[in-house]
């Protein structure tokens, strides 16, 4: 990896300067995704739901302390919190982009049209093989379902979409195959395929055995790249070793019939560093993915560039628009004491009066959390 990253553009983000800041207003989930970071999928789960005035003062605080772009919601399940077109609409107000994180049971085309006039800027469904829910009969029946996603936010028009994927050992080159073709197929709305390898944070050993946990980030970007032609532009590095990546980010260009390629990484270097100098603030999601092609005659310089407009010539010229992929690795335990996060960690939230890492909130409950961030809401 490390001859693979050398090449990469490595995030600028830290505790106090941040791209995303991260909310659960609910732990309430009508799933039980197996593995599920929050422990919703255990018997002996017991939800919370914050007040709406807990859930603005945590938002205020990422602005002021964080310096956020963007606000994840998530949960649990973030559309059974009753007052989630309200944390939208504030979100939106103090001039944030917003992603929420769902798995799709509760969207409906009511729902949706009042989170997009709330000021909705992207969604993140999960729907996959491994879930145990009414809309999947079969493995077969997620590519349906995905492309029931596709054709709803088509006809809302808006916000963009997203599908996150866990992979394991399992089948996971036919699972990257088949989520590429249905994205492609539906470039115009699916904006980000976020794609995690599932790890062992809090799991139980009957889990373990049915899903493979050993995937390597290596394997899955070499996967990507055989697939079609995944170039890594950008990343995160855990806190132990810069060249062990926990997060990697391309950047595909293409129409609904043809992938032109990726941006290379020089040129998503200049992208984060001119919008950072404009705006202050360290760029995560993007409000719309179409592609202007005679804007990037300008930057012919670069290489990825060239083979992008030279595909475009001799295509049938139908709209353009990018795709952003995220490969996810999750946390792991180093010597199996302590545990190996991301170095500048966009995915912090605030519980007990301390910013932990959401991915092991589980584990961190009941002890102490004196080595992360205090956290104090003005009066």
């Amino acid at each position: 990896m490390q001859k693979i990253l050398e090449s990469c553009y490595k995030l600028l983000w830290n505790e106090n300067d941040n791209a995303n800041g991260w909310i659960e207003p609910t732990t309430r989930c009508n799933l039980k995704c197996p593995g599920c970071y929050r422990g919703a999928d255990k018997d002996d789960h017991i939800p919370y739901t914050l007040s709406l005035e807990e859930v603005k003062s945590q938002i205020d605080w990422f602005i002021e302390n964080r310096n956020i772009h963007t606000l994840s919601i998530s949960g649990g399940e973030p559309l059974l919190y009753k007052h989630i077109n309200e944390v939208v609409e504030y979100a939106t107000s103090k001039k944030l982009r917003t992603m929420i994180y769902t798995n799709g049971l509760s969207l409906t085309e009511k729902k949706l049209k009042e989170l997009k006039d709330a000021g909705a800027t992207q969604f993140l469904v999960h729907a996959d093989k491994y879930q145990e829910r009414p809309d999947i009969k079969d493995e077969m029946t997620v590519n349906d379902l995905q492309q029931k996603f596709c054709d709803l936010f088509r006809k809302v028009n808006g916000p963009l979409l997203g599908f996150i994927q866990p992979l394991s050992t399992n089948n996971y080159i036919a699972d990257i195959e088949r989520i590429t073709n249905i994205s492609q197929k539906n470039t115009d709305i699916v904006s980000l395929n976020v794609f995690t390898l599932y790890k062992d944070v809090c799991w139980e050993p009957e889990i373990k055995q049915k899903i493979s946990v050993s995937l390597t980030m290596k394997e899955v970007v070499e996967a990507f790249a055989e697939n079609n032609g995944f170039i890594p532009a950008t990343y995160l590095p855990s806190e132990f070793n810069q060249f062990d990546p926990t997060w990697i980010f391309g950047t595909r260009v293409g129409t609904k019939n043809q992938n032109f390629g990726y941006f290379e990484p020089k040129l998503l270097k200049l992208t984060h560093e001119k919008y950072r100098k404009r705006t202050g603030k360290h760029m995560f999601i993007s409000r719309r993915n179409n592609v202007k092609m005679l804007g990037l005659l300008k930057l012919l310089n670069y290489k990825s560039i060239r083979k992008i407009w030279s595909k475009y010539l001799f295509s049938k010229k139908s709209p353009v628009y990018f795709q952003t992929v995220l490969l996810l690795r999750g946390p792991e335990k180093n010597n199996e004491k302590e545990w190996d996060l991301c170095k500048g960690c966009p995915d912090r939230i605030i519980y007990n009066g301390r910013l932990v890492p959401s991915c092991i909130l589980e584990d961190l409950k009941n002890k102490s959390n004196e080595k992360f961030k205090k956290v104090e809401f003005k009066s």
